[in-house]
């Protein structure tokens, strides 16, 4: 019987071993719209044994232009739902649970009992909550994109952390306000999913924050440093 995962296996950095490792995991995926739901259906397709799909939203019509794991069917209906029900027809033996809400300061503990989290909102109030639970214990990969424009940053145990990066910045641009690009959605989607699994493999991952332009042709990888007075990752000695 051929392997689904065949063309993965025989990848030397992969192998049956991290294969296994795939799937024992458990990643967390906060929100399903276009950047979510296209790195839950590569981390379906790869293997990944459980994904915690958490989002609050029902499908909208002008949602189809990016957000590719659903059909025009699915409108008006709970995305978690439509996208467990696409995810188990791509591939049964992976475990999809689903959390139809908001992910706030009361239902943190969603992100406690997963290997890694994928960070797929539209929000920084959102990013900020799960880089405050998750920093120091598990890698978290944030990825953003509005415009033609998108962004990824890995947040590993001992590295920057989302906060040193990003201090306490709000948003200013928005999909609803600058309009978006499809094609922006899916690059900044299949990296955050290729950083997780590098990260599930336990292979190096990306150090620093990736962005791009799709329109200039850009792509730039930004260095980071840990902030030292950060009051999320620093030291528990050096907190105010």
């Amino acid at each position: 019987m051929i392997n689904r995962h065949a063309r993965q296996i025989i990848l030397s950095q992969i192998g049956t071993e991290g294969q296994e490792k795939l799937k024992r995991s458990c990643v967390a995926i906060v929100g399903m719209g276009a950047l979510g739901s296209v790195a839950a259906e590569l981390l379906c397709r790869a293997g990944v044994g459980r994904l915690k799909l958490i989002d609050f939203d029902i499908l909208e019509l002008d949602n189809l232009q990016r957000q590719a794991l659903y059909v025009t069917e699915d409108v008006g209906k709970p995305k978690v739902d439509s996208a467990k029900e696409r995810l188990g027809a791509i591939d049964p033996a992976v475990a999809v649970e689903t959390v139809m809400d908001h992910l706030e300061k009361r239902n943190l503990s969603l992100l406690d009992k997963v290997d890694l989290v994928v960070d797929g909102t539209d929000n920084m109030e959102t990013r900020f909550l799960i880089n405050e639970r998750c920093s120091g214990k598990r890698p978290v990969i944030f990825t953003s994109a509005v415009m033609d424009k998108g962004s990824v940053l890995p947040v590993m145990p001992g590295r920057a952390c989302y906060a040193c990066v990003y201090g306490r910045k709000r948003n200013t641009e928005t999909c609803c306000t600058h309009g978006v690009l499809n094609g922006a959605t899916h690059v900044a989607a299949s990296i955050a999913a290729t950083e997780a699994l590098k990260a599930l493999f336990g292979l190096p991952v990306m150090d620093g924050l990736f962005s791009f332009s799709l329109f200039d042709g850009r792509f730039d990888l930004l260095h980071v440093r840990r902030d030292p007075e950060c009051g999320v990752c620093a030291r528990p000695s050096r907190r105010t």
